[in-house]
């Protein structure tokens, strides 16, 4: 369970979206509501969108549940995209709706300067 309060909070919302899993959008309605619920205020949202395996090789849909980039979850143009969009929105907190690991929060935190969280240690 996380110990981070959100009240009154500058949060944005990302995660990474494969094709083969698309229950992860309804993660974000969810979040939105929660963190609402809670005093949080959203100031944006960006979301990395994985698509149809076109590879010819075998186990191509298999790689559309992996992260991008191993530092960081995302690629590394949408890390930088998500570090422009926490320093113009003055952001304090970016919920994840993936699961990251230590290392990719500590490089995502490093990057953006905000409180990295993944949905799975936020409490819905």
């Amino acid at each position: 369970m996380i110990k981070t309060n959100i009240e009154n909070k500058k949060i944005i919302i990302a995660g990474l979206i494969s094709y083969k899993t698309k229950e992860s959008e309804s993660s974000f309605s969810e979040l939105e509501k929660h963190i609402k619920n809670n005093g949080g205020e959203i100031v944006g949202q960006l979301i990395q969108r994985r698509g149809v395996s076109r590879s010819r090789m075998p186990g191509g849909s298999k790689k559309l549940e992996q992260p991008l980039d191993s530092s960081t979850y995302i690629s590394k143009g949408k890390a930088n995209e998500l570090k422009e969009l926490c320093t113009n929105t003055k952001s304090n907190i970016v919920v994840f709706i993936n699961k990251l690991s230590n290392s990719q929060i500590e490089r995502l935190k490093q990057l953006t300067d905000c409180e990295i969280i993944s949905l799975t240690e936020f409490p819905l």
